[in-house]
């Protein structure tokens, strides 16, 4: 997320998103949310739902609310 928002390192999208797909890859429920969140943002709902979803599974609270708030 630092590289996303650029906190402490100069922003850049790419290797931002880089991490945060290595870390939902790894099975972190947490960095799967925050992906969900980035490609809703970026429009691609689909894609986003998809990493909430899987989020929610590993028993993510955040996750949870967002897709009650979105269906």
């Amino acid at each position: 997320l630092c590289y996303l928002k650029g906190i402490g390192v100069t922003k850049d999208e790419q290797t931002g998103l880089h991490w945060l797909q290595v870390a939902a890859n790894s099975g972190n429920s947490d960095a799967m949310a925050n992906l969900g969140i980035f490609f809703i943002i970026q429009g691609n709902k689909s894609e986003g739902m998809k990493w909430l979803n899987k989020a929610q599974e590993k028993g993510n609270d955040k996750a949870k609310q967002l897709l009650q708030q979105l269906q």
